[in-house]
């Protein structure tokens, strides 16, 4: 027989022991952020949801583009107008912008809205896949980082060899 130090060094049970303690620190942070993802990807969907079951579609048209920067990059957002069942006109600044613009002034586009609150909840239609997209990245976003918490409790939960 061998001694256990022999086996493993003292050296790595102290490093796996502080991985152990940094993984059960970590996963409340960790466990709190899927929690938020989870949420923001309910919101989004039931927000979403209501305005495919009761909003109205309209022809809208791109009148410019509006450029956010931040520290290193631009984002541009269109900015849309459009008019209501009841003519009258709504311009809004679509959620969904992009680098490099995916439109340009003058495009035509279909428009999602609700008819008792036009200038605060409207969209581009982007159809069924592309309506969704941000939901399901949400969700998806939620399901990796659950599995990073799952392996984070695991490997907390092992039992490291003793000296």
């Amino acid at each position: 027989m061998k001694p256990i130090e022999d086996i493993v060094s003292l050296a790595a049970v102290r490093q796996t022991r502080e991985a152990q303690q940094q993984a059960r620190k970590g996963a409340p942070l960790v466990g709190i952020f899927v929690i938020i993802l989870a949420a923001l990807g309910v919101y989004q969907t039931l927000k979403l949801a209501h305005l495919e079951a009761a909003g109205l579609r309209a022809e809208g048209r791109v009148v410019r583009l509006q450029r956010e920067s931040s520290s290193n990059d631009s984002t541009y957002y269109p900015i849309v107008e459009f008019r209501t069942r009841d003519n009258m006109k709504v311009q809004f600044k679509d959620r969904v912008g992009s680098n490099p613009p995916g439109y340009r002034q003058g495009d035509k586009v279909t428009v999602l809205y609700l008819a008792d609150n036009a200038q605060n909840e409207s969209m581009i239609d982007r159809g069924a896949v592309g309506n969704w997209a941000i939901p399901a990245i949400l969700f998806l976003s939620a399901v990796v980082v659950a599995s990073i918490l799952i392996a984070m409790l695991r490997s907390a939960r092992a039992r490291p060899a003793t000296a």
